[in-house]
């Protein structure tokens, strides 16, 4: 307005930002802190335009005054607040419960919303600063809820519109705003079921989804007719959602032949039924509300009732003798689905029946140590599964009334009563002389049994036990026998080892009579034993000597009566015992004697290596047809070895064995010939020849013949190859002619024949005479 006396001159403008208490000065395009008025432009109307990089968005204030033409300022002025703005960068999306703020992000938390029950959003285009942008963009509404309509898009109108949503999902869903060029903005509502106003089916294979226009998904599984199998009903509203404030009486009315079920209310909203159908098909189930006002009913997706594969087999099927008339039979129970068990017989036949899960069964009224043969068999209406056919025997009965009704001094008579047993059960004896330590001496199917080789005036305990088909033995009979003292004559034997168990050859036992005179001396064998035969009844001392590396150690045991065999002698020694092998060479009619024998013990015909020491004989081995021989189980120190090669006795050979030692020892005889050995015949000799022969029992020798005449000329030479042997015998037969094959004239003739032995290089030269005659 303008004084009505002296009119407008002109209007002025004085602009404050009050972020930094600054005034815009147009005079020089800048802000500062004096105040500046600003001249605006117009006559009746005035106005006042800038531009410039220097404004910045936010709030302004503009004060406005009018100075008259004599020069007075008005007194009072007007105010307006405006703002400035940068350009729209985003939208603001603002649901019910939160609030547009202008300059500041929206605030307040969103209302929770009903499910099925439309509601309006705003949506509004701001600058980076929150303030309203006047724009003109076209913005669109979505939401994660997969089964609602989502609104149409459309433009702003001056920065801002509003849409109508109507959400079906119940959950957390969230609600986008979205437009090109512009961020977008998200709010999150959570949205609540409706009231309740039917009910929902689910049968296995199916998922609830709610909002979908049938509230599910999924196929239903087929179900095995008799098997049970769940089934859920929920309250739900119009878009089918579970509504947890639901109540109702269920009733399962099925299309199909199923087991009673029991009306279940509905509890948070939700109940489960458990059915059996019980023939197969294709049936289907409604849920009614029984209640006074009712919820609508829902019919449930077709199920197919199918036969279901037969039960898993058990496992595991064994079977143990309880008693000589039970076996308890046990298996594991893989099935699910059975409608019990059966136990069957080898022919098939059902021994029992039994419920589902039973995992054994205890069969009685059976026959003593009798086999049964059973297998398991779990069934169902959709067939059937058997294990294996296992076969066990029950136990015996123990052997009862056991008797030694005659005994001596080496034997013992044991009888018994089989108590029931069928024939052809077996019976386990056992014998200890302690009756701790106890050893297997028979088994066998009769009820008698006769111990023989027992030691006299010794306490024998017996035990005797029936065994089963399957081996098992009862509980024992047992009795105790003291054989009497042998009053007849017969021997003592036993053995004689290291201390840990290896027997040792050659080691002296000599055995003394009450009296203390010695009686008899033996040495032991390569196996450790040794025997004294045919010893007179009484008592008697043994005495157990042995020699190593020169030393000489004894032991003794008394009190030992004839016709005992098992005294051993188990020395404190441990050594790795040596042996002595070799080869003695044998003729031909000796190795035949070797093949023809029958025993070679003690057969001084036979070739043999005997072993000495200090003088004494203390093993003697026979060899093999081809002249082997091995000693084993040597002590270490000094002994002699000789040898027999079925026709004379080798010179000695003196060794040293050390422990562990294997020494291969080889023998040398002598030449074992005579002058009587050696002659010529017929001598005279008429008929044109003359056999000249000699006769040695060693056949590893070199021999030469060289006959000469009267005149000492040279007439023939042969070697041994030129004579036959036949044993110990060698003959020449001699053509009478002489190394040029010319024949000889009659007269006397020197013959001289010259030995020797390969290994000692012996040497023998015999020499006589033949006359021949034409």
């Amino acid at each position: 307005s303008f004084d009505s006396i002296s009119g407008i001159n002109n209007v002025r403008v004085r602009i404050y930002r009050p972020i930094d208490a600054k005034y815009w000065d147009g005079s020089i395009s800048a802000w500062t802190l004096t105040e500046a008025w600003n001249i605006a432009t117009g006559t009746n109307n005035w106005s006042y335009s800038v531009s410039s990089s220097a404004w910045t968005s936010g709030y302004y204030w503009v004060n406005s005054r009018s100075q008259d033409n004599a020069g007075n300022y008005e007194s009072g002025f007007s105010t307006t607040v405006f703002y400035v703005t940068q350009p729209a960068t985003k939208l603001v999306l603002v649901v019910p419960g939160e609030t547009f703020n202008s300059g500041s992000p929206k605030s307040g938390s969103p209302i929770a919303q009903t499910a099925g029950v439309s509601f309006m959003v705003t949506v509004y285009s701001v600058d980076s600063s929150y303030y309203l942008v006047p724009t003109t963009v076209t913005v669109s509404i979505n939401t994660s809820d997969n089964f609602d309509s989502e609104p149409a898009a459309k433009p702003l109108i001056a920065g801002s519109t509003t849409f109508a949503l109507t959400l079906i999902t119940a959950g957390n869903t969230q609600i986008s705003a979205n437009s090109v060029g512009l961020s977008s903005d998200t709010a999150i509502v959570s949205v609540v079921p409706d009231v309740a106003t039917k009910l929902q089916i689910l049968v296995p294979g199916e998922t609830a989804v709610p909002g979908s226009s049938t509230g599910k998904s999924g196929t239903p599984i087929n179900q095995v007719v008799g098997s049970t199998f769940t089934i859920t009903v929920s309250g739900v509203d119009d878009y089918w959602n579970l509504s947890s404030a639901a109540v109702a009486t269920v009733e399962i009315v099925s299309s199909g032949p199923i087991s009673a079920v029991s009306p279940k209310p509905l509890v948070s909203g939700i109940t489960t039924f458990d059915i059996v159908f019980n023939s197969t098909g294709a049936w289907s189930l409604v849920a009614n509300d029984t209640d006074a006002s009712p919820l609508n009913s829902s019919t449930s997706s077709v199920v197919s009732i199918i036969l279901g594969a037969p039960p898993a087999a058990p496992s595991g099927f064994s079977g143990v003798s309880q008693s000589s008339t039970s076996i308890k039979w046990s298996w594991i129970d893989n099935a699910t689905n059975e409608d019990g068990y059966r136990l069957k017989s080898d022919t098939n036949g059902i021994i029992v029946s039994l419920p589902a899960n039973t995992t054994g069964y205890l069969e009685t009224n059976l026959l003593v140590n009798t086999k049964y043969s059973r297998r398991v068999e779990v069934y169902s209406s959709a067939g059937a599964s058997t294990t294996t056919l296992i076969s066990v025997y029950t136990l015996a009965n123990p052997p009862i009334n056991l008797i030694c009704p005659t005994k001596t001094f080496n034997s013992a008579q044991l009888i018994w009563s089989a108590n029931s047993n069928p024939a052809g059960t077996l019976y386990k004896i056992i014998r200890s002389t302690d009756g701790i330590v106890y050893t297997s001496i028979a088994i066998i199917s009769t009820t008698t049994y006769s111990d023989s080789g027992l030691v006299q005036l010794t306490t024998y305990y017996y035990k005797i036990s029936a065994l089963n088909g399957d081996g098992l033995a009862t509980a024992a009979v047992e009795i105790i026998v003291i054989t009497p003292e042998s009053i007849v004559a017969g021997p003592i034997a036993g053995k004689v080892t290291q201390s840990d168990g290896t027997p040792i050859t050659g080691v002296t036992v000599q055995l003394y009579d009450s009296g203390g005179t010695k009686l008899y001396e033996v040495y032991t064998s390569t196996d450790g034993s040794y025997q004294f035969a045919n010893v007179a009844d009484g008592i008697y001392k043994l005495v157990c000597i042995w020699v190593a590396n020169d030393i000489e150690s004894s032991v003794y045991k008394d009190s030992i009566p004839e016709n005992s065999f098992d005294i051993w002698f188990t020395l404190e020694v441990k050594y790795q015992l040596a042996e002595v092998s070799g080869n003695i060479a044998l003729i031909p009619k000796i190795r035949e004697n070797i093949r023809r024998s029958v025993s070679r013990s003690n057969n001084s015909d036979l070739p043999y290596v005997e072993l000495l020491q200090r003088g004494k004989v203390i093993a003697r081995v026979y060899t093999d047809e081809q002249g082997n021989y091995v000693i084993p189980n040597l002590l270490p120190g000094k002994y002699s070895l000789q040898a027999y090669n079925g026709l004379q006795m080798s010179r000695p050979r003196d060794i040293s064995v050390s422990e562990g030692s294997r020494l291969n020892v080889s023998f040398a005889w002598a030449l074992g010939i005579s002058d009587e050995d050696v002659y010529a015949y017929p001598n005279p000799t008429k008929i044109g020849s003359i056999t000249i022969r000699y006769a040695t029992p060693n056949p590893n020798h070199s021999a030469e013949l060289k006959i000469y005449n009267i005149a000492a000329e040279l007439v023939k030479s042969v070697n041994k190859d030129s004579f036959q042997q036949s044993g110990i015998v060698y003959k020449y037969d001699w053509q009478l002619d002489n190394d040029g094959g010319e024949k000889v004239a009659s007269g006397v003739y020197i013959y001289l024949l010259k030995l020797k032995e390969l290994s000692t290089g012996e040497e023998k030269v015999i020499k006589k005479k033949l006359a021949i005659i034409k």
